[in-house]
């Protein structure tokens, strides 16, 4: 890889309870991204408020097309 080659698409984000604050490393899907998840943690159902929960918990956004964040 050279300096002018662009960098790949990252596959995994890490993705951060809202309540108890902990984080969990997830593969981002290739397809449509999840709208809920549960804390492993705390056991909080996350619920996006926008595309899914990688866009708005995650450290890395989804790559769904229909995302408009």
């Amino acid at each position: 890889m050279t300096a002018s080659d662009p960098k790949p698409a990252p596959s995994r984000s890490i993705i951060q309870c809202p309540l108890c604050g902990f984080k969990v490393t997830e593969r981002l899907p290739a397809g449509k991204a999840p709208s809920t998840a549960d804390c492993v943690a705390c056991g909080k159902a996350m619920q996006a408020r926008g595309c899914c929960v990688f866009c708005d918990f995650g450290s890395v956004r989804c790559r769904a097309a229909s995302c408009s964040l």
